[in-house]
């Protein structure tokens, strides 16, 4: 008889919608959901196997949280960082107060250079600001150091006034203000005005709210403050009255380090991992050199930090701008299970980042893998609608896939599992011939006469 015909491979998408079995010719097939279509959309497939992935590329490389990031290279704060200072460039002109006095102060003409200068207001205790005056001014070269709050740099050439730096903050810039992520501070309420009265009022006021990130001042103008979650702050052209200040990075716990989050451990994920403050939520790890990235593996931690929807960032820059980074997924959701795996299409870069969407929250993360791309991966870019992708080998896969629609990019992920029918039985073979009968025995032979 003929044998039994084969049944079509099972396609186990889970809870996910988006993707389902096609019986397609008996192959390994899907049909892949695009709900966002427009005339002469783009969809880009992409599906990684997720079993015997090989070689962890994040595992013990150097990783940061939001709170422990270096200072961004070529920035004032970095400048005053390599120098070894805690003072701050207030601007040129004498020190004032918000009503243009000068404060109560203390003259020193001994230093011979502004740096000398500043070595004395070091010495001083109390000491909230210094001035120094140049030969250039046409008079004796004088260094003054204040132990009154200034609030503002009185325009004059050949003065420079130096403030000290406000505890918990660094300067990111002497002029301009943030263009995006603007939450308040322009006189909106009675708080804002009391916020604008002095620079370590405002970092009061922005101390205050945990969602900023940043403060643009001016004395007695304005304590603009701004929020994470437009990303980093860009500079204006111009105005370059402001002091534009960014939170410093702090200490963290050990419990919460970025490092635990790739140290290979997946338990106990209810009391460790890499866990950033509220309101400035992201991770990254450098994976040491250039890798195409394949599958990331994303272990949450479930008491010590939350983790809601979040953005797969990469690059080749070591920068923390978010332009500098391409979205792998973006808006992705949390792992409903202990973790998940998320296809980066074969990305190549360094840098990985998990950069949280929801700044109201802590990041957490327990553990994150970042693997190479298989050559068992399949991809396919099609201009269709709902397009079948097929050629799939049997096991368990990460997909994502891109629409480029006229309205927008929009990506959408899932995982599946792809089980390959087992092969009918062989039909038993044929019982072996029965034995031919023995020949018949030759005659007796005949007696002798």
């Amino acid at each position: 008889p003929s044998p039994p015909p084969m049944t079509p491979p099972v396609v186990n998408p889970g809870d996910v919608n988006d993707i389902s079995q096609v019986d397609h010719t008996g192959a390994a097939c899907m049909q892949i959901m695009t709900p966002i279509w427009t005339p002469g959309s783009v969809v880009q497939f992409s599906a990684s196997p997720i079993e015997n992935l090989g070689i962890n590329f994040a595992y013990g490389k150097h990783a940061v949280l939001s709170s422990t990031f270096s200072t961004p290279a070529g920035s004032a704060a970095a400048a005053a960082a390599a120098a070894g200072s805690e003072w701050v460039h207030f601007g040129t002109g004498q020190c004032r107060d918000s009503s243009g006095s000068s404060p109560n102060h203390q003259n020193f003409d001994e230093p011979t250079s502004r740096e000398e200068c500043e070595v004395k207001a070091g010495t001083v205790e109390g000491a909230t600001a210094y001035e120094w005056r140049s030969e250039l001014s046409g008079s004796p070269a004088l260094c003054q150091v204040y132990t009154e709050p200034v609030q503002q740099a009185l325009a004059e050439d050949h003065h420079e006034c130096y403030a000290v730096k406000p505890s918990g903050y660094d300067l990111l810039f002497n002029g301009g203000y943030c263009t995006t992520g603007y939450q308040g501070g322009w006189n909106e309420t009675p708080a804002d005005t009391a916020a604008k009265a002095s620079l370590q009022a405002c970092v009061d006021a922005c101390d205050a709210d945990p969602t900023c990130m940043y403060i643009s001042y001016q004395a007695d103008n304005t304590c603009s403050r701004y929020g994470f979650a437009a990303g980093e702050c860009a500079k204006t052209d111009s105005a370059a009255e402001y002091l534009t200040f960014q939170k410093t990075a702090t200490a963290v716990d050990p419990t919460f380090a970025a490092s635990n989050a790739v140290d290979g451990v997946t338990d106990g994920c209810n009391t460790r991992g890499a866990v950033s403050p509220v309101g400035s939520g992201y991770w990254r790890v450098d994976l040491g050199e250039t890798k195409n990235v394949g599958i990331i593996q994303i272990w949450k931690s479930t008491d010590i930090g939350e983790l809601s929807n979040f953005d797969i960032m990469t690059s080749s820059v070591d920068s923390f701008e978010a332009s500098d980074y391409d979205f792998c997924m973006a808006n992705v959701d949390p792992p409903t299970e202990a973790y998940d795996s998320y296809e980066c299409a074969g990305s190549s870069a360094r840098y990985v980042m998990i950069r949280s969407e929801d700044v109201s929250t802590a990041l957490g993360l327990c553990e994150v893998k970042v693997f190479g791309v298989s050559t068992a991966r399949v991809t396919q870019t099609a201009q269709e609608q709902n397009p079948i992708v097929c050629g799939l080998a049997q096991g368990q896969y990460a997909a994502h896939w891109k629409v480029t629609a006229t309205n927008g990019v929009y990506n959408y992920q899932a995982g599946f599992t792809v089980t390959m029918p087992s092969p009918p039985p062989s039909p038993p073979p044929p019982p072996p011939p029965s034995p031919s009968p023995p020949p018949p025995s030759p005659p007796p032979p005949s007696p002798s006469p």
